[in-house]
């Protein structure tokens, strides 16, 4: 659309006005903004042991451990990699991961979406049954209608409960393209998906 600018539709300078053009704007526009937490990763290609952050007297600034103190075996020698990296922000001196994990809060992200006008009756709905017997949602198939709780009942919400499921999915790319003279480097994306919303 960009390209042929000259011949773009009312309607497309429209979209492309509203359209997003940093990550705040985006977490902002989908209600994305829930607790997250940093945590410090040892970058040893053998260790990945991971930290979480403290806080000490109130201070915002999280604390990592310098060095990883991980033991591949209990009477092993510790890893040792440094974790941290000095970092100015104005005038306060902090210690910042060196590689992070950042890790989203699962209640809070649970209690955003039923809080939202009309999502938690959209998700106790009965599962509809498609018709003409093609799969038309993820509640079509064989695997969830027939998965049973810990009482030996149909895992699904009733009058006395809510039970919604989820797809967790991990997946890793290279943000410098494939190409064979790129830069060698992974961004790994742990996902969660609730697949009690309707389509």
């Amino acid at each position: 659309m960009m390209h042929h600018k000259r011949d773009i539709s009312p309607h497309n300078e429209r979209f492309l006005a509203n359209f997003p053009l940093d990550p705040d704007t985006v977490t902002g526009k989908f209600h994305l903004d829930g607790k997250e937490t940093v945590y410090a990763v040892c970058p040893n290609s053998d260790c990945h042991k991971t930290y979480s952050p403290t806080f000490t007297h109130g201070s915002p600034i999280p604390i990592y451990p310098k060095y990883c103190s991980h033991k591949a075996v209990s009477a092993g020698s510790e890893c040792g990699t440094r974790l941290t990296r000095p970092r100015t922000f104005g005038n306060t001196n902090v210690e910042v991961p060196i590689k992070r994990f950042v890790a989203f809060s699962f209640k809070d992200f649970v209690g955003g979406l039923l809080s939202r006008s009309g999502f938690e009756d959209a998700m106790d709905k009965p599962w509809p049954v498609a018709a003409d017997g093609k799969m038309q949602d993820v509640f079509d198939g064989q695997f969830l209608r027939e998965f049973t709780g810990d009482d030996g009942l149909p895992f699904r919400s009733n009058k006395d409960k809510s039970c919604y499921s989820f797809s967790l999915c991990i997946d890793f790319f290279n943000p410098f393209t494939n190409k064979q003279a790129g830069k060698k480097s992974s961004i790994g994306i742990i996902s969660l998906v609730c697949l009690s919303l309707p389509p």
